[in-house]
């Protein structure tokens, strides 16, 4: 009973100069940049460098290291010191071989149990990596997810019908094979392909006979593949095709441009401006981060009511904020209130009116007014829940809308959002801290 067995390569196999196209070979010996290296693993793309995982530097720019060996005291040529790095693989492999021998002469049973148990325990693997059975089936449903770069996005997967495929060998058909734009220009892949006759007991296949030559997104964003015969077919042919895609998540906007009778519209196009903002210059302005500031500016920008003054009955000027309207415990000392006739505002270029942005810095934490008490933002907070929001970060926001406001653990929601659970944690801590007057009252 003979047994071969793959001991892989075991010679030094001398090569060329390396490039970032070379297939890198474990043993190989490669010459970069005057020196010489030899390859632990396998590689294609990395660089050789003195690195004890893919690389181990036989020579550097000075000595080769047949050099450094004759340096050091041995004796024979460069072609014997190659041979005396190959011998101990060689010796080796002869002890592996002649062990094989051995084991076939004295252990032939105990070897088939040992194929037979690898074989059972193979198969047994493999059935517990499938995570589902293939469906076939032209409704839409979840495949996956695109992970690249940080961003991740949903892979859907549906089957599609194409009938009347072309006879006539080296001829296309275009199919529409979707009404709306699929891949999102980052993933789009055919999993199975099958071309028959229809549904019988005599029938044909030609899964083979066509090529998928191109997807592509028509003017109306739909979504269209060709397909190209490779051989002449006499019967009606039809396919079902199983695709894989990433998905556009946006609106998509239309609209109607109306011309005057005069105007050819052959003669004009639609593009783009290169700029968001078609002028030639822009300014910013800064203010002082106090909340009357913030009143005046960010009211003025927003056409909002505007209380220039906020009087107390003991003359103490105060200032207004969104929430106070309508008070009447409030409103009943606000004089010379008003809205401004026009906010703050530009056009784009084409006579569409953009308003101006502002930020301010505000410490929703600090609710204590020293003529009214420290409780003063349990009572009249400073600022109003929805201008608390515009202060936190997307991912700030959403944790406070599901967490804190909406009862979900941040357990739950650490293993929903693809999180550590004490990024969560830390997150909730620093939006409380950030209001803990606040959250008083809400």
């Amino acid at each position: 009973m003979a047994n071969d067995i793959d001991l892989g390569k075991i010679s030094i196999t001398p090569r060329g100069d390396w490039n970032n196209k070379t297939e890198v070979e474990y043993n190989d010996i490669w010459r970069y940049k005057n020196a010489k290296y030899l390859a632990l693993q396998d590689s294609t793309g990395v660089v050789p460098a003195d690195d004890g995982v893919y690389w181990y530097e036989l020579s550097s720019q000075g000595k080769s290291a047949y050099q450094q060996a004759v340096d050091n005291g041995f004796p024979g040529s460069e072609e014997e010191w190659l041979q005396s790095l190959k011998q101990p693989a060689l010796d080796g492999a002869a002890r592996a071989d002649a062990a094989v021998a051995n084991m076939d002469k004295r252990f032939p049973d105990e070897i088939s149990k040992i194929q037979s148990s690898l074989y059972n325990q193979l198969s047994s693997d493999l059935n517990d990596k499938v995570v589902k059975p293939l469906v076939i089936s032209g409704t839409e449903q979840l495949a996956g997810q695109y992970k690249m770069n940080g961003e991740v996005i949903d892979i859907y997967e549906r089957s599609v019908s194409l009938s009347n495929l072309p006879k006539a060998a080296g001829e296309t058909k275009d199919y529409v094979i979707a009404d709306e734009p699929l891949g999102f220009g980052t993933y789009v892949n055919v999993e199975s392909f099958v071309a028959s006759t229809g549904k019988g007991l005599k029938n044909s296949f030609f899964n083979f006979n066509y090529d998928i030559t191109r997807f592509y997104i028509n003017s109306q964003l739909q979504t269209c593949v060709v397909l190209k015969c490779r051989n002449t077919v006499s019967e009606e042919v039809n396919g079902l095709m199983h695709i894989q895609y990433c998905k556009f998540w946006g609106d998509v906007v239309e609209f109607d441009i109306t011309l005057p009778s005069s105007v050819n519209k052959e003669a004009i196009s639609l593009e783009v401006p290169p700029l968001k903002y078609n002028k030639k210059m822009v300014f910013s302005y800064i203010t002082d981060d106090s909340y009357a500031i913030y009143q005046y500016i960010f009211s003025l920008i927003n056409k909002r009511y505007i209380a220039k003054r906020f009087k107390l009955p003991d003359d103490r000027i105060l200032t207004w904020h969104l929430g106070m309207q309508g008070d009447p415990q409030i409103e009943q000392y606000v004089s010379d209130a008003y809205y401004p006739e026009k906010p703050a505002q530009c056009t784009d270029g084409a006579g569409i009116k953009k308003r101006y942005a502002t930020t301010v810095a505000t410490w929703p934490d600090k609710l204590k007014n020293q003529y009214i008490g420290q409780d003063f933002g349990y009572f009249l907070p400073w600022m109003s829940e929805k201008e608390f929001r515009a202060t936190l970060t997307p991912r700030q926001l959403d944790i406070y809308l599901n967490c804190i406001i909406g009862g979900q653990s941040k357990i739950d929601y650490a293993a929903a959002n693809n999180m550590q659970r004490q990024s969560v944690y830390n997150a909730a801590t620093l939006i409380m801290k950030k209001a803990k007057y606040f959250f008083k009252k809400f």
